[in-house]
């Protein structure tokens, strides 16, 4: 979503823009009117969803890599080559799509590291969140340090340093050097690096590339023309004016195995006589029978559903935070794995939300965690719905034009 976003925006200053990924998003990236290039088979999205382990705070990285992120390489260096070679361009790629960073040392080409999410650049300075495990503030930072390397050699390298080498050697060079962490270091472009959030939501951090500037979040609503907030289908329309506003439960777009989510949602709605709207593309995780109050949907755009919605229960992805933050709600998360943790943490601060863990994810506990939302600060939520009235996009848009 944010890249189909800046991918429309610079089509509509009249830039030519493709957007490389995976062909399971091919009829989305040509509704907004951006070209589309392929990264890898929907078959390689739909082994990793499958994998209950995508979603384990340290196995889901391995899943996620082996999965799609690997497969991806050329592919995706072999596009940028076809454009390359067709007149000069400029890459926009979150740091893991490595096939662009070696498209950077190979073809010359110009890379913007775009930053999704502040965990995807490490700080040596606490709090912070590593995995799912939180550092206090006071942890020293030597120990962060130390904690990093140990990620980085034990795991982290063993995993990702024979399949960047053998990529290195069919594209003709441009492995990383042995003394450099990969998704520390070397992952981010030298030419420069762009945060898809603002600083209010994470400010910087030590131990940050020096590089690194902020942008903003790139809101993508899934309209008629890809970019405006589209028209809820008439039944959740009549729903919506049917009640009062109801919960949103979204345990995100690719979880295949909230089965246990759902039951306990709608188990937690019906104590509390709240009404509710579950959302999953998996018709097979929902309980069946929903009672009067709950319904279903597939996908709805969080720009047209959640300023009507009482609050948001989610993964801690940034989008659905970022959402809720524009949509002035509250937000209850439950991360699993990757940035999530840490989004929490950003959300948490600024006193727009509440978290529980997995484990504490029942009907008893979430029903006293979305009693606790509904007293949370009017203002805080206000002030963050206030700060995203104004879209980020042509500030991004003017950094991506910036480099040319």
């Amino acid at each position: 979503h944010p890249f189909i976003a800046i991918g429309h925006a610079m089509r509509e200053r009249g830039h030519r823009v493709t957007l490389i990924c995976n062909d399971d998003f091919q009829s989305i990236v040509e509704r907004s009117g951006v070209e589309f290039a392929s990264a890898g088979p929907a078959v390689d999205l739909e082994r990793a969803t499958a994998n209950p382990n995508l979603w384990h705070p340290i196995k889901g990285l391995g899943v996620f890599w082996r999965a799609m992120l690997a497969p991806a390489i050329e592919p995706t260096f072999r596009q940028i080559e076809k454009i390359a070679a067709a007149g000069s361009c400029i890459v926009v790629a979150p740091p893991t799509m490595f096939g662009a960073r070696f498209a950077r040392d190979l073809l010359g080409v110009r890379l913007l590291s775009a930053i999704t999410a502040p965990a995807v650049l490490r700080s040596d300075a606490a709090p912070l969140t590593m995995a799912h495990w939180r550092l206090p503030r006071g942890t020293p930072r030597t120990l962060i340090r130390t904690a990093w390397r140990a990620l980085d050699r034990h795991k982290l390298h063993p995993m990702a340093a024979p399949t960047l080498q053998t990529q290195a050697e069919r594209l003709g060079g441009g492995a990383p050097p042995a003394d450099i962490s990969v998704f520390g270091d070397w992952m981010f472009s030298p030419d420069g690096a762009l945060t898809l959030f603002p600083e209010w939501y994470a400010p910087r951090r030590n131990g940050w590339p020096a590089n690194v500037r902020f942008g903003g979040f790139p809101l993508f609503d899934d309209g008629e023309d890809g970019q405006a907030a589209a028209r809820l289908p008439d039944h959740v329309e009549q729903f919506l004016q049917d009640g009062e506003p109801p919960l949103v439960f979204m345990p995100g777009t690719a979880m295949r195995h909230a089965s246990a989510f759902f039951a306990t949602a709608a188990e937690a709605c019906t104590s509390l006589r709240l009404r509710a709207i579950l959302l999953s593309a998996d018709t097979a995780q929902l309980p069946s029978g929903l009672p009067a109050g709950i319904l279903h949907a597939p996908y709805l755009p969080f720009g047209s559903l959640l300023p009507r919605s009482l609050a948001l229960i989610h993964h801690g992805g940034i989008g659905s935070c970022a959402q809720a933050l524009r949509a002035g709600i509250p937000q209850l998360l439950m991360p699993m794995a990757y940035d999530q943790f840490d989004n929490a943490e950003c959300v948490l601060r600024l006193g727009a939300g509440a978290g529980l863990r997995p484990k504490q994810f029942d009907a008893r506990r979430l029903s006293a965690a979305i009693q606790r939302l509904q007293a949370l600060p009017k203002p805080a939520l206000q002030t963050c719905s206030e700060r995203l009235r104004t879209s980020a996009l042509p500030q991004l848009c003017d950094s991506i034009e910036a480099m040319a």
